[in-house]
């Protein structure tokens, strides 16, 4: 199931690297597809899951504090990333994601592409950081 929300991401990253937004279709689709996610993971202990929550959720206050600095949308892509992967795969995945924009950003202000105040869609990141997840803990532990 998780290789299907995987692909639910990339489609997701698409739009949002076309368009820098997506509708409400597809958030209500992945929050089905991250239930059905978390009903089929054999560790279903809620402490893991509402740890897995809490990075969605401060990138949420993020967004609204710094008035969508960060996207309300990228902030709930995370809390359905964090509601269908276990908190390690999630951890891992915000964390790759960070590093991926801040190495990109920092590429395209040194070749003077972009600048402080451009913005860039973060979903392509966030799945990039969930397939570095998933991928890595293949490589660990083969």
């Amino acid at each position: 199931m998780y290789i299907v929300f995987l692909i639910y991401l990339i489609i997701l990253s698409a739009i949002d690297a076309r368009k820098r937004e997506f509708s409400m279709f597809f958030c209500i689709a992945g929050f089905l597809l991250a239930v059905i996610c978390l009903w089929s993971r054999p560790d279903k202990e809620w402490l893991s899951i509402l740890f897995g929550l809490i990075p969605g959720a401060m990138l949420l206050i993020v967004a609204v504090l710094t008035e969508e600095k960060i996207g309300i949308g990228d902030a709930v892509v995370a809390l359905l990333i964090g509601l269908a992967y276990p908190f390690e795969k999630v951890f891992v995945a915000v964390m790759v994601a960070f590093l991926g924009a801040f190495l990109v950003s920092l590429v395209l202000i040194v070749l003077k592409k972009a600048g402080r105040k451009t913005q860039m869609a973060f979903v392509p990141f966030l799945t990039m950081g969930v397939l570095c997840a998933m991928i890595g803990d293949k490589v660990l532990y083969v």
